[in-house]
């Protein structure tokens, strides 16, 4: 049989709940960033784009890849997006 949720459990976990929505909110922020600096849109300098990408990177979890590795990904996914035969049909 399914138990009740008191008021105490509830006060005892709303800080494990708040930290997990702030962290994931964090994560997301981290990730709009990275993509920005990829871009090379949140600094006029390449190097602070660099620095800042690697070190939100860190914070997004996406440590799988370099921030090179992302940025030259994302940026090719746009190349490739401009000249596939479907967007020069629509042309």
């Amino acid at each position: 049989m399914a138990q009740l949720v008191r008021a105490d459990d509830f006060r005892e976990h709303r800080c494990d709940v708040m930290g997990t929505l702030l962290c994931a909110q964090s994560m997301v922020l981290a990730a709009y960033l990275i993509h920005e600096a990829a871009h090379q849109t949140l600094f006029t300098s390449h190097r602070a784009n660099h620095a800042t990408g690697e070190a939100l990177n860190f914070i997004a979890g996406s440590s799988y890849a370099s921030f090179d590795r992302i940025q030259h990904m994302h940026i090719r996914h746009h190349v490739d997006r401009a000249i596939s035969p479907a967007s020069i049909s629509r042309a």
